[in-house]
């Protein structure tokens, strides 16, 4: 039995879907893997790599030649708007500082009920 092998990835299920159906208009077989455990917690995605298409190795080359037409480069699909903003060391910055800033305000309601 011939391997799979990963094509393509992606960040979320929905943004498989698409571009599924052409794949399986060119009749080329394929598998998903990961996918319901990113919709199960879509936080996850990054861990596990993200939702994989995976095609027969022999398909490969065929299905690399439909997403680079579809407009989907070999590597990594757009990264999201998320990924960009938690890559930019400012706000880095500024979100462990309202994390902290979050954390204060959970303390000190806890010491209000307690105190009361």
């Amino acid at each position: 039995m011939e391997e799979f092998i990963t094509v393509r990835s992606f960040d979320l299920p929905t943004d498989l879907a698409i571009v599924r159906l052409k794949v399986e208009e060119a009749g080329i077989e394929y598998q998903v893997a990961d996918e319901l455990t990113v919709q199960t917690n879509n936080f996850i995605s990054n861990a596990v790599g993200g939702v994989k298409l995976q095609v027969r190795k022999s398909d490969y080359a065929r299905a690399n030649e439909l997403f680079e037409s579809l407009g989907y480069p070999e590597g990594k699909i757009k990264p999201s708007l998320v990924d960009k903003l938690l890559s930019d060391p400012a706000i880095q910055r500024r979100l462990k500082y309202v994390f902290i800033g979050f954390l204060a305000v959970i303390v000190l309601l806890v010491a209000l009920v307690l105190a009361s």
